[in-house]
Formats: structure tokens, C-alpha cells, sequence
């Protein structure tokens, strides 16, 4: 029945009136279930109501830290709330700049733009209350531990290292064959994967899992606690303390619907869920080919355009990128490892620029 209610929840979120959705298939499931399965439907039934209904009220700030930079954008945070500044240089921009915002934020525009993206629920998946343009703020450089790192750490000196470390994180360079298969999902995953490797030696499995998680924490808070990294965190709970994988899955659900309902349709979400559908409900030989149908079906309701081959090769483009970053990483400590870096990073951008995709960005969603 939860399990049920959760999938239901998810689908729901992904029509323009989730609300109408969750009360129709509610009722069905009521009509379906004895006395007690009732009043449980029921009662989650009438919580989902009331959250959907309850709006969130934004407190206007003028000044905050830079947490995201896109290639023509970046993020200003304060608190749990952002505001996008757009930007014709985002390059002059580091991570825990301060921003002081001098004029007018302009509410978010309402409306469905290229491949069904709809800005309103990304806004309010993300707490974004609104734009301002970056005339409108004054900018003030911090010498913080997450600005050095961020920002190429011992081998920042190294410009063209710099440039492209920034692009595996947020994206930056445009055009970049590379950027379709990486995002900061990747990071987080790279950051777990190496935990796990370095933490496996520890003989207190308790222990090792506190430190994973305070890992996780601190890497979280580099970035400024994104919508992605929320979704590690979520899963990284449940996954410990649910044995029953059905069940955690249905938890997460639950869980992001009444942290911010529009998170369930951000491909941030809503993609590593499906992949967590595929895996649990259906066999190994099955669960590939579920998890196709599932890829294609999202970019179908986005209104998106997949080359069916991005997806075939992506878990192996994945693995390889995952070393790419790991060699970054490393070299912001060991500055000595900026050139062999970047040789990866051009080797490997070439070799996937042998490759004509016409693809929507995958990873980002990872």
C-alpha cells in the first residue's frame, strides 16, 4: 500500500494538476482496500492535500554568498533561499564570494521553455525567489577555505586548470562534449565511492558510516546544500536505516514531497528514483531494459531529444569521467598533477567528440 501510495505520489507530481491527480487515484486505492487500508489512505491522502497547499513564504534578502555558477548565471545564497544573477562573465566569479544586491528582484517567470522545461516548479524545487540582473549587486572576493578549493586549491595558479575544474563542477564552458555526461551529481557519487574505499578499513562499521556521513556533510555544505546534494543525503539515511529496499525507496518519495513537492519533477530526482524503480522491482536481465523505456518516457513527457546511444554508454562514460574528476580533485592538493589532468580531459574530450550526440544533458540529473 505504501509503496502504492508513493508511486502515485511521484506520478502525480509529474502532471500540470497534481492535486486533481492525487485525489482521483487516491480514491480508487480507497475503493480498493478493507477498513483499515482506508483510513490509512485517508489520512496520507488529506497530509499530501494540505502540504500541496501550503506556500512557502520567501524572505526577501540583499545580500548573501555565491554557491553555483552556471556559464552564464550564478546563484546567491542566504539561508535556505536563493536569488539567480545573471551574469555576461561568470568567470570572475568564485564560490563563497560575498553579493550585495542592490536593486529590484524580478519574481520568476511562469511558463514551459525549451524541452517542457518549467521554470515555476524548478524555482520552487530549488527555493529560488527570483532574478536580478548583475548591475543590480556589488561583489566582494573572500579568501574562505571553500573559495581556495573551489577554485583549484594549490593549483589555481594554473589558469586553464582552473577553468576546466570549474567546468566538471558547474558547467561553465559551453559546447563541451563532456559536460553532457558530468555534473555534480557525479561528485557526490566519486565522494561516497571514495569513502567507501577508504572507510572499508575501519573496523567499527558504526563509526565509518558517522564519518561517511559528516563527509557527506561537509562536501554538502562546499556547495551550499543543492537540491542534489539533498538527494544524497535523503538516500544516504535511508539506505542505513531501512533493510527494505521497497520501502526506502517509497520513503524518499514521501520524504521530498513534503521537503518541496515540485522536487519530484526535477530530472535531479526524478531520474536516479526511476533508475532505484528499475533496480528493485524488476530482475537484473529485466532491469536494464525497464530502465531505457523509463529514460526515454521522461525525456518524452519533458518534451526532450535523447540519442538512444548517450544512454547505452552512459554508465560507462560515467565510470571513466568519475577517474577524470578524481584526478582533478586530487590535483588541488598536488599541483604537480595539473598536466597529466588536463591530458585526460583533452584525450578524453576528443574521443567523445568522435561522437555526433544530439543529447540532452544526462548526468546533471545524476
Amino acid at each position: 500500500m505504501l509503496i502504492a501510495l508513493s508511486i502515485m505520489v511521484l506520478l502525480a507530481m509529474q502532471t500540470d494538476a497534481p492535486m486533481v491527480t492525487i485525489v482521483i487515484v487516491g480514491s480508487v486505492l480507497v475503493l480498493k482496500t478493507d477498513r483499515r487500508g482506508k483510513a490509512f489512505i485517508l489520512l496520507v491522502l488529506i497530509l499530501m492535500l494540505i502540504r500541496l497547499n501550503i506556500k512557502l513564504q520567501y524572505k526577501p534578502f540583499t545580500q548573501g554568498y555565491i554557491t553555483e555558477i552556471n556559464a552564464s548565471s550564478f546563484l546567491v545564497e542566504n539561508g535556505m533561499d536563493h536569488v539567480l544573477v545573471y551574469t555576461r562573465d561568470a568567470s570572475i566569479y568564485h564560490p563563497f564570494d560575498r553579493v550585495v544586491l542592490t536593486g529590484k528582484i524580478d519574481p520568476i517567470e511562469e511558463g514551459k521553455r525549451d524541452f517542457g522545461f518549467d521554470v515555476e516548479r524548478w524555482a520552487q524545487a530549488n527555493r529560488i525567489i527570483g532574478t536580478i540582473s548583475e548591475d543590480q549587486t556589488l561583489r566582494f572576493c573572500r579568501d574562505s577555505p571553500g573559495h581556495f578549493i573551489l577554485s583549484g586549491g594549490f593549483a589555481q595558479q594554473n589558469q586553464e586548470f582552473t577553468a576546466v575544474f570549474r567546468d566538471i563542477l558547474y558547467d561553465t564552458l559551453p559546447d563541451d562534449p563532456q559536460m553532457d555526461f558530468v555534473s555534480l551529481g557525479l561528485q557526490f557519487a566519486l565522494l561516497l565511492s571514495a569513502s567507501d574505499r577508504f572507510l572499508q578499513r575501519i573496523p567499527d562499521a558504526r563509526l565509518a558510516t558517522i564519518l561517511q556521513f559528516v563527509s557527506l556533510l561537509l562536501f554538502s555544505w562546499l556547495f551550499g546544500f543543492p537540491l542534489t546534494a539533498l538527494r544524497f543525503i535523503v538516500f544516504f539515511i535511508t539506505a542505513r536505516l531501512c533493510n527494505d529496499r521497497k520501502i526506502a525507496f517509497s520513503i524518499n518519495i514521501f520524504l521530498f514531497f513534503f521537503i518541496a513537492p515540485h522536487s519530484l519533477s526535477q530530472w535531479t530526482l526524478l531520474i536516479p528514483l526511476a533508475f532505484q524503480f528499475s533496480s528493485i522491482f524488476f530482475m537484473k536481465q529485466k532491469a536494464f531494459f525497464v530502465r531505457f523505456g523509463l529514460l526515454a518516457a521522461i525525456f518524452m513527457l519533458s518534451n526532450g531529444i535523447c540519442f538512444p546511444l548517450s544512454i547505452l554508454i552512459f554508465p560507462l562514460v560515467r565510470s571513466i569521467l568519475m577517474m577524470v574528476s578524481a584526478v582533478f580533485w586530487a590535483t588541488t592538493l598536488l599541483p604537480f598533477l595539473a598536466y597529466p589532468a588536463l591530458f585526460l580531459y583533452r584525450l578524453f574530450n576528443v574521443l567523445l567528440g568522435k561522437f555526433s550526440f544530439d543529447t540532452i544533458r544526462l548526468i546533471g540529473t545524476m
